[in-house]
């Protein structure tokens, strides 16, 4: 599911009000409770301090009422605790993100060669260099991501909500 909270400032981006991705999210989860879901597993990819609200308020929400449990993790905290980017300067739209895109599926990647001409990148959301990214990258960071997360899913006590956003 890809869903942005945050204000349409470009074309393409899609507005949907924090409380309704919220809600949204609720009733995902609850639709799998429903069919016995006990454990979940969210990797956010993308959103702000907005949708992180967002998550974790849905997430308290079904723990507290359902006896489930809720991991959730992002993955630029993911690669800032693993020190492969700092998330200070390459935050949206920059090398990792994009090298991630390309990884999965370059075809996703448009005009890259815009920001070579490009003197003011952040008025169109970038917050880093996509110029640096590469498929190869990409591997590296979604294999980092995915054992990062299969250790801490082992090191995970019974807690009902983890967090790592």
């Amino acid at each position: 599911m890809a869903v942005t909270i945050a204000a349409p400032v470009r074309p393409g981006n899609v507005y949907v009000p924090s409380e309704t991705f919220r809600d949204y999210l609720k009733s995902i989860l609850t639709h799998f409770i429903s069919f016995g879901q006990k454990e979940f597993i969210l990797v956010m990819g993308h959103g702000g301090p907005d949708m992180k609200n967002s998550v974790t308020n849905a997430c308290n929400y079904l723990c507290e009422k359902h006896e489930v449990s809720i991991a959730v993790f992002h993955i630029s905290q993911i690669l800032k605790d693993l020190h492969l980017v700092d998330t200070s300067v390459d935050r949206h739209a920059g090398m990792w993100e994009t090298s991630i895109i390309m990884a999965i599926d370059d075809s996703l990647i448009k005009n890259l060669n815009f920001y070579r001409k490009c003197k003011e990148p952040h008025k169109y959301g970038v917050v880093g260099d996509p110029l640096k990214a590469s498929p190869g990258q990409g591997l590296k960071f979604i294999k980092a991501i995915i054992d990062y997360i299969e250790k801490c899913l082992k090191n995970l006590t019974a807690s009902k909500c983890y967090y790592n956003m």
